[in-house]
């Protein structure tokens, strides 16, 4: 892990009006984190309300990492937020970071800069069991503003589209015979219908999802020294489920494993982890976005 004497130096290298974001979090002593509470297993709430899931496990690690870089403990607060607030949140400051269910796409590095990626899933869809994709007067909700909506627009060119505010309205529509499949993010489908009183009742197909897409967190823009931070706390995490390490491999075990909240083939994920480390060892961590020079701003 960085020094936090090499973290402040890049701090210096930021835009001299805008406080840093590591200045921020250890002025305050807090690390204000977007979570979602819909999308088991990376965001949901426990029997007492309290934000649980994969992405709140990263994040309780980038907590402990940070009170050690500081040197001092830095508190960490989870907000609850959705798929629509959580970009301006995170670009405007009211959250430090985000992550969820975000895939890491080009048109949002406009608004967000992006962590290494943590999991890596696919479009797919879920359905009454036995009764396939075929048709041309298929009707497939998608969520208004995810990539899967834009994708099946493309592979599904005959469907009827129905635009759908979030999963559970499309998990509602399903049920009611409205649309006849809700395509999603694969391992957020499978969630969705493990919470079901009849999930044999449905399936989630095909074994091979349309698209690859991987999460990552929301950060702020142009804010270096902190996505170090993330990034190696991250990377780190990638390191410990690669070479056994207890904490990191029953987090991954305790949300997919088989016993596990909702079990999902994870090679994908534990590929994509290898990639990363690798890199990381081969190339230098400026590869991913870890000490990687800032690009000039041009002041107005």
């Amino acid at each position: 892990m960085a020094s936090l004497g090499l973290l402040l130096w890049l701090g210096m290298l930021a835009p001299a009006w805008a406080e840093a974001r590591l200045e921020k979090i250890q002025r305050t002593g807090v690390l204000r984190a977007g979570v979602r509470t819909d999308a088991a297993p990376f965001g949901t709430l426990d029997e007492s309300g309290e934000p649980m899931g994969y992405s709140v496990d990263l994040l309780r690690r980038m907590q402990a990492d940070l009170s050690r870089s500081l040197g001092q403990t830095i508190q960490l607060e989870l907000v609850p937020t959705t798929a629509a607030e959580q970009f301006a949140q995170v670009s405007q400051g009211a959250l430090d970071v985000a992550c969820g269910t975000s895939s890491i796409t080009l048109s949002r590095e406009s608004m967000v800069d992006f962590s290494v990626g943590y999991f890596v899933t696919g479009t797919q869809f879920l359905l009454a069991r036995g009764q396939g994709l075929s048709g041309n007067r298929l009707r497939v909700g998608g969520v208004s503003g995810t990539t899967n909506a834009e994708l099946i627009r493309r592979r599904l060119p005959l469907a009827r589209i129905v635009s759908v505010g979030d999963r559970a309205e499309g998990l509602s529509l399903l049920q009611q015979g409205r649309i006849d499949a809700l395509a999603s993010d694969g391992i957020l489908l499978e969630g969705l219908r493990r919470s079901l009183p009849d999930p044999d009742a449905y399936e989630v197909i095909p074994p091979q999802p349309f698209s690859r897409e991987v999460y990552g967190c929301l950060l702020p823009k142009q804010d270096l020294p902190f996505r170090a931070q993330v990034n190696q706390s991250l990377i780190r995490f990638m390191q410990g489920v690669l070479t056994g390490e207890t904490t990191a491999t029953q987090s991954l075990e305790r949300w997919f494993g088989p016993q596990g909240a909702v079990p999902w083939v994870t090679t994908d994920t534990v590929t994509h982890f290898r990639q990363v480390v690798e890199q990381h060892r081969s190339n230098g961590p400026s590869r991913l976005g870890i000490f990687q020079p800032p690009r000039r701003i041009r002041r107005a």
